[in-house]
């Protein structure tokens, strides 16, 4: 392909002598203030140099340099801004990017909410489907909130029961906006009072708002779309461990990864354990200080309690911790109900 390429010029600005109040040679015809740029098949790219330069009577055609002091009295007369026309050609490509990305948006959203690219979202939705008919309790489902002109907002829903060919979902706080994932997911869920009442939804009504933009009614939401089916595992956990030993007695810190979780009671199976502040009483906050006691105190000597939880919504874990005098390590077991 030939590339044309190379530099030209234009005539900015012309001052004639009769504009000048001082003397002229009588050969001067006229002053131009000629722009230099660089072309791209004769269409102006980006500027190059700039100057005054004179042109005389009999050959008008020819440039003749402008002495300082005539240069002086022009400058007074004329003070160019931006050579905007000699970026003519980026500014022609920007203004076509600009308008090829518009016109796309703006066929994206009427092709969302005309339903034309219904076929390839059911398509390309198959798997979604799929997994709505296996979901178990703490699955999460992920929906898409889209209104004309705006970003598409996640919107969050938590299976708290399955029955039949429906799921019992939690919807979490509609209003943020917020991509979750992994442990921040868990919170969302568990560590918050839900502010919007659980319902039953059934499989297939869910599985039609795999397709955008149904006229469906969901959690008080309009123009929903199911994205995404996953499971919320609870990394979050219950810890004691070993601070300090003086013999007969060693002192322990029970703590838990997660928030808004309290102690509500702790047995006695083998040994004695307390607060190590004996003025606190149950619920006791985490992480706390205990005091344990040896019932038979020896190198090996071994004591056990129970320990029950309680987090914000009212639910309660149980654990038996089993210590060994002699060990650092403690063994936790969590106990069913």
């Amino acid at each position: 392909m030939l590339f044309i390429f190379g530099t030209n010029s234009y005539v900015r600005k012309t001052i004639y002598p009769s504009e000048l109040k001082m003397d002229v040679p009588a050969d001067i015809s006229r002053f131009e203030y000629v722009q230099h740029y660089m072309h791209l098949f004769y269409l102006p790219v980006m500027p190059v140099d700039a100057g005054w330069v004179a042109r005389s009577k009999e050959n008008k055609r020819k440039a003749y340099k402008v002495n300082p002091l005539l240069e002086e009295a022009l400058w007074k007369l004329y003070e160019p801004g931006a050579p905007l026309i000699s970026f003519l050609l980026p500014g022609l490509l920007l203004i076509g990017l600009l308008v090829f990305f518009g016109v796309n948006m703006i066929r994206t959203e009427v092709e969302s909410f005309s339903g034309n690219s219904e076929q390839t979202d059911w398509d390309n939705t198959a798997g979604i489907r799929s997994q709505l008919n296996h979901a178990v309790v703490n699955d999460y489902l992920r929906f898409g909130k889209k209104a004309f002109g705006e970003r598409e907002r996640p919107v969050y829903a938590k299976v708290l029961s399955v029955k039949d060919s429906a799921l019992f979902l939690q919807v979490a706080d509609t209003a943020k906006g917020q991509f979750y994932h992994g442990e921040s997911l868990f919170e969302m869920f568990d560590d918050n009072i839900p502010t919007i009442q659980a319902e039953w939804v059934s499989i297939d009504l869910l599985g039609r708002i795999t397709l955008r933009n149904q006229d469906t009614v969901l959690f008080g939401l309009r123009n929903l779309s199911l994205k995404e089916v996953g499971h919320i595992e609870d990394k979050r956990t219950f810890g004691v461990r070993k601070v300090n030993s003086y013999g007969e007695q060693d002192e322990l810190v029970m703590e838990h990864s997660g928030k808004n979780i309290s102690i509500t009671a702790v047995k006695n199976l083998e040994g004695k354990i307390e607060p190590a502040d004996k003025r606190m009483h149950a619920p006791y906050e985490l992480p706390t200080l205990f005091s344990l006691k040896y019932h038979i105190h020896q190198t090996d000597s071994t004591a056990r309690f129970k320990v029950t939880l309680k987090d914000i919504k009212g639910r309660y874990s149980y654990y038996t911790v089993t210590v060994r005098s002699d060990e650092e390590q403690l063994m936790i077991v969590r106990d069913s109900l």
